[in-house]
């Protein structure tokens, strides 16, 4: 079967020729800086360790709360786990946005810091609520101010604004009502 020997060695040849073809070019450059070990020095020269140098992995970019060592009673003291330490950052938050501080103010005081795009990324809900929480307190103030007459003007500004109630001098202004005439039979034709 020589014919057999001739198509088998076809088919190594074939199977050289693909093997024989080189490998794609790596940017050596990026290569040398992922091979290079973890740099912790700052005054070295060397760059610190980022995020943005570390392999880009499954949930590797995502912000975590700093875990805190808390008291157990009757057990000691034991790490938070991930779900409490983020429980815990998220009412942290919604209590600064309802106190009124900024978006930007609550990213550099959590732990650990984080950009403000981060912060509405992973708490846009309690910062929602946070505000509208704020928004609250405000009309809650206001209420007790309009109803408690110590404080007529803004009893006023309730009754305009929540109540619908207009001024009088405002409508003298805008021209007036619908005149209404009573016509007689005669009037008609």
């Amino acid at each position: 079967m020589p014919g057999d020997r001739v198509a088998a060695s076809r088919l190594q040849g074939e199977k050289r020729a693909v093997r024989s073809i080189p490998p794609p070019k790596r940017d050596t450059e990026r290569a040398k800086r992922a091979a290079a070990p973890p740099r912790s020095k700052p005054g070295d020269g060397r760059r610190l360790t980022s995020a943005a140098n570390l392999p880009r992995m499954a949930g590797w970019n995502r912000w975590r709360p700093a875990r805190r060592i808390i008291d157990v009673p009757g057990e000691g003291q034991r790490e938070q786990t991930e779900g409490e330490a983020m429980a815990q950052a998220r009412a942290q938050v919604l209590d600064l946005m309802a106190a009124g501080v900024r978006q930007c103010d609550i990213a550099k005081l959590m732990q650990p810091p984080m950009d403000p795009a981060t912060l509405r990324k992973h708490f846009r809900h309690e910062l929602a609520l946070g505000r509208q929480r704020q928004m609250a307190v405000v009309a809650a103030v206001a209420f007790r101010l309009a109803t408690s007459g110590d404080d007529p003007a803004m009893t006023r500004f309730w009754l305009r604004t929540r109540g619908g109630w207009r001024d009088g001098a405002g409508e003298a202004r805008s021209g007036g009502g619908v005149v209404i005439q009573s016509m007689t039979g005669d009037d008609r034709l």
